[in-house]
């Protein structure tokens, strides 16, 4: 395999990695206007420490690792924030 192949690859495995962020943002937007329907606060720390949990395990045997991992969510669960924000204002603490 060449380095070419290799660039190939990661471009084709970086529009999966776009593709799936979309649709994870797609879920937050459609959990947004439910928490906004319900009058549910946006922040909940319990979730967040969830979805930390689950991707330090699932990268616990990776080669980034999951304090790696967990930072590229830290970064993610934000901007999952910011949308959830812009969909119920009347949240912003």
């Amino acid at each position: 395999m060449t380095i070419d192949d290799l660039r190939r690859e990661i471009d084709a495995l970086d529009a999966d990695i776009v593709r799936l962020l979309e649709a994870r943002a797609a879920c937050v937007h459609r959990i947004g206007e439910l928490k906004h329907a319900q009058g549910i606060a946006v922040f909940q720390p319990g979730r967040e420490e969830h979805v930390f949990a689950q991707v330090r395990a699932h990268a616990a045997a990776g080669v980034l690792g999951p304090d790696a991992v967990e930072r590229i969510y830290q970064q993610i669960v934000q901007e999952a924030k910011q949308l959830e924000h812009r969909l119920a204002p009347s949240d912003r603490a």
